[in-house]
This record gives C-alpha cells, structure tokens and sequence, in this order.
C-alpha cells in the first residue's frame, strides 16, 4: 500500500482498508541508476518469526499508462537487519546473484487461460494484444519463478517493482 505519489510503500499481510496509488515514470538514462525515479517498491515490517515461502508465487497489480503497452518487471527480495538485499547463487555457473524471485510481463499479453490458471500460476495465452488505454486500469497477474526460501526473523520481504529490466545492467559510469 503506498499513497500518492511515494515509492516506498508497506507490505502487509493484511490489505489495507484504503486504495492507494503509486505513479512510476520511465526515464532511459541509466546514469541515474540506482536511485531512478522508475521503480517502486513494498517492504514488510520486520518479521517476527521464520517464514518459510515455498513453491509458485504471483502478485496482482491494478495498473494503467499513458502509453499502449508496458513491460513490469518484478522482483521479490530478502532484506536483512541492516537494510542489505541478500542475493543468492544463480543456478547458471558465472551468471550474477539473484533476489528470492522475479517475475515479468508485458502488460498487452496480460490475457489469461481460466482453465488452465491456478491461484498462484497464471497461464497467459499470449495469443492475442490486449492494449492499455490512458486512464484506464486493469489487472495484470504477475507470475515470479518458484522459490523456497526461509525468512529469518528481523529480516523484511521486499517487492521491488520496475518498468525496465536494469536490474543487472550497467550503469553508465560505473565499473
């Protein structure tokens, strides 16, 4: 939940009773990374007790552009005490660490199977554009790589969400 115009929102177990809005703007220079102004993200509070999350996981945003099309690249991430993102060993030898999940989607190929859907698997067609319009929201499911993973207690669940995939791109004027 996040308010206006702010990119720093909660994650919460429980939904909150407002509807909120959170505006992401693209900017294709990556000179401003890591602080872009394209990105928004939901931390927890600091967790209480382990939480072990396991199998597939899918997040539901409402979203709307002024544009025909956007893609949305999502990422889950493990937080610890002091605020660092814990990254894990990618399962292909010299690739970069990776956050718990990602997840992705172009918003035009948000069109799904209902038969073949599950509660935490979307299953898109991708066989037909279904276009944004400006001011019009719609749903996108978002299906992230399955995971198992334990949360330790202190730490916090992030959901990072992007327009672009720079995730592990370089930054002009960096090594």
């Amino acid at each position: 939940k996040a308010d206006g115009h702010t990119r720093d929102g909660r994650l919460s177990p429980v939904p909150s009773p407002r509807n909120g809005t959170v505006d992401i703007h693209s900017i294709p220079q990556r000179a401003q990374a890591p602080e872009r102004p394209d990105g928004a993200w939901f931390t927890s509070a600091p967790l209480e007790q382990d939480l072990e999350v396991t199998g597939p996981l899918m997040a539901q945003l409402w979203v709307s552009s002024d544009k025909d099309d956007m893609p949305v690249f999502l990422q889950i991430q493990d937080i610890d005490e002091d605020g660092q993102q814990l990254k894990f060993p990618f399962i292909v030898p010299g690739q970069q660490d990776e956050p718990v999940a990602r997840g992705w989607l172009l918003a035009s190929e948000r069109k799904l199977d209902p038969g073949q859907s599950t509660f935490y698997t979307p299953y898109h067609t991708h066989d037909e554009k279904q276009p944004l319009h400006p001011g019009v929201m719609v749903p996108l499911q978002v299906e992230f790589w399955p995971t198992s993973l334990v949360f330790k207690k202190g730490h916090r669940i992030r959901l990072q969400i992007r327009l672009d995939d720079y995730f592990h791109a370089p930054i002009e004027g960096t090594p």
